[in-house]
């Protein structure tokens, strides 16, 4: 149902710049977004934005070049910690209305000779599983997803999945960051498209009923 409202969104935009000039673009708004520079480094349970939820769980953080391993800038975070224990790393809680949402991050193979899989969810609802090789370079992952109603949960990356965990060899994770996407409201669209078609009915009744000369 989204996909459909969103398909007549972008076609009432493009009428709508036919018959008024330029219409609004939909634009996107950070609501969430960690690079770990701030977070010192060593094996942790929590970060300044996240938590490890699982018990005996554990995550590194990594200055890029530790051990020769890369973080796209400044810090990282090794998925699989020094306890041993992989991590289900959970953000703090987020609140999300209605809408279109769009979760971006950086995301490599652990560059030490073993193949890790992570799951990434929000609030409970998985977007994605992923799987990185060993020496996989770092990668954007972009996930998109959209909420009917007003929803309170954690970004969350669990690696406990992989079928390597507990071997202190994760995927190495930066950058993460949601945004939302705005778009016009039923009701604002309900409006343009009676104008377009106000617009069509007159144009046809013009064409029809020509003015009289003089």
């Amino acid at each position: 149902m989204f996909c459909r409202v969103a398909t007549h969104i972008v076609g009432a935009f493009v009428l709508a710049a036919v018959v008024s000039g330029p219409a609004p673009a939909a634009h996107a708004a950070t609501i969430f977004s960690d690079n770990f520079n701030e977070d010192s480094t060593g094996a942790k349970t929590s970060t300044t934005n996240f938590t490890v939820t699982n018990l005996n769980g554990s995550i590194d953080v990594i200055a890029n070049g530790d051990f020769g391993l890369p973080c796209v800038d400044g810090n990282c975070i090794d998925l699989d910690g020094a306890t041993n224990v992989a991590a289900v790393f959970a953000s703090k809680s987020i609140t999300l209305s209605p809408g279109s949402y769009t979760l971006t991050f950086d995301l490599s193979g652990s560059q030490r000779g073993d193949t890790n899989k992570v799951n990434v969810s929000f609030a409970g609802i998985q977007l994605d599983s992923i799987t990185s090789a060993s020496y996989d370079p770092y990668k954007l992952i972009i996930e998109t997803f959209s909420l009917a109603a007003t929803t309170t949960g954690s970004i969350t990356f669990d690696e406990t999945v992989s079928p390597t965990a507990g071997d202190n060899k994760g995927q190495l994770l930066d950058d993460v960051i949601l945004q939302s996407t705005d778009v016009l409201e039923p009701g604002s669209l309900a409006l343009l498209g009676s104008g377009i078609m106000g617009l069509a009915f007159f144009h046809r009744r013009r064409a029809r009923f020509p003015a009289a000369n003089g």
